[in-house]
Parts: C-alpha cells; structure tokens; sequence
C-alpha cells in the first residue's frame, strides 16, 4: 500500500524513500522516460517547467536521463515560502540545464487589501511568454491527476502528450504519479527536496501542500495549520487572502 493511499496518512519524509524501490515505482519511472523520449522525437526545442516544487523537480529529474542540457523555464512569484530562492539554487547547481528565470510579478499588497483582484491564470501567461521568446516548440511540466478534477479531465481527454492550439506540445510524464512518488523520485537520485517537506510532519494530504508561495489554493484548509505551525510570518497575509478568496465578490482575472 503506498502513503497515498490513505488520504490522512501520517507524514514522514523518511518514509518516502522505501517507494523507491517498490515494483511498482520503477515500472512507473521507465514509463515516465519513455514518453518523454517520444516526446522530443515530435520537438526541436523542448523545455521543461520547474520553479523547484516536488512535481517540477520531478519531471526535471526526469528528462534530464535522456537530455541532460535541456532549457528551463522557472516562473518566480512576488510572494514565495522562504527558502525558496536558496532551494532553487541548490536544485539548479545540480544540473548541466540552461536555466531561464522569469518574475510574474503582481501587487500582493494592493491585492490583499481588495483594491485590485487576484491575478490567476498570470503565472501561466508569463511562462508562455518565454516560451516564445525562447522559441520553446515543447514543455514538460509537472502535472498531476490526483492534485485536481480538471487535471484528471485534461488527462483522460489528452493523455501524456498533446498539442496545443499554438501548435507547441505538451508533456505531463508524471500524470499517473502519487505525491509521496515524486518526493521519492527526488531521494532516490539525490536531488535537493523542497525545504517544505523537510519541515513537515503529521497529517497532511500532499496534493494539498503548494510548495512554491504562502498563497491559499482551492478549498482544503490543511495549507492553513502549516503555514501557522512553519511560517507563521505568513499567517496574517494567508489569512487575509483566505477571507478575499471566500469573499462574495471574488473573481479571478481571466488573461
């Protein structure tokens, strides 16, 4: 039974390592190279996305067995988790990557006292803008079924790779892959593990934890109690976003 299977399972991050060398695992890790092997057969300038979260790192890991230079393309929030910036040099310096860094900055201060509305989807249009500029005709990104209902959609209707109205590609090798997975993909070949998780430990649904900033996602209150147990310093601001996200007039921007 693997960690996940159980929703409120007890957290330990040494525990994750055992996964690694289950059947099941392995079966999934050479699935995973495979598809990202026929994946560069279909582009000339492939990339991958990874702003040094667990699902990034994964997928970063991964493509690097068949291409070790690839591009990456690393989006940077105005509002990280502390550490983020000392993890995602230690995750970089491990690699033989050309790495791209693009801000996709916002006004936290003026979003949170309700004067402007929460940029979603910014993120998103930013990494496509590099993606252009760079000439980037195909992107490996770190997407999971098990983190969302839409995900799972995008799978069932797309599968491991597809092509976007651009014409570019995507890839999404670890679809398939649990939480608990991805951080044993990370021990396993000795990459650095987002600080989050070294912190963490007791019940946590994994798919729940954003490990890239402070601000609140989705309906699941567990974000709350380790913000407040790990970053209090983030408390007050996540939980001001909290009640501007409940809020009767929140909207999300649409870009």
């Amino acid at each position: 039974m693997y960690l996940s299977d159980i929703k409120s399972q007890h957290f330990k991050l040494s525990d994750v390592f055992k996964i690694s060398s289950t059947l099941e695992f392995k079966r999934k890790f050479d699935d995973a190279l495979k598809v990202i092997e026929h994946f560069f057969t279909l582009c000339n300038n492939p990339a991958v996305s990874c702003g040094g979260g667990k699902d990034g790192t994964a997928v970063l890991i991964l493509a690097q067995y068949i291409k070790p230079d690839i591009k990456v393309i690393c989006a940077d929030p105005p509002n990280p988790i502390d550490g983020r910036d000392e993890h995602l040099n230690n995750l970089f310096n491990n690699t033989k990557c050309k790495i791209y860094r693009c801000e996709y900055n916002w006004d936290v201060e003026s979003v949170l006292k309700g004067d402007l509305i929460y940029p979603d989807g910014f993120k998103m249009k930013v990494l496509q803008q590099k993606q252009k500029e760079l000439n980037v005709d195909g992107i490996i990104w770190g997407c999971r079924n098990s983190e969302s209902r839409s995900r799972t959609i995008n799978f069932a209707k797309n599968g491991y790779i597809y092509q976007v109205k651009d014409g570019t590609y995507r890839c999404q090798p670890i679809a398939k892959w649990s939480p608990e997975e991805v951080l044993a993909l990370a021990f396993a070949t000795g990459y650095p593990i987002n600080p989050i998780y070294e912190k963490i430990e007791g019940i946590y649904n994994l798919d729940h934890i954003h490990d890239g900033t402070w601000w609140p996602h989705g309906d699941d209150c567990s974000k709350k109690y380790w913000i407040k147990k790990y970053y209090p310093q983030h408390l007050d601001n996540y939980e001001k976003a909290e009640k501007l996200t409940k809020s009767y007039n929140y909207k999300s921007c649409i870009w």
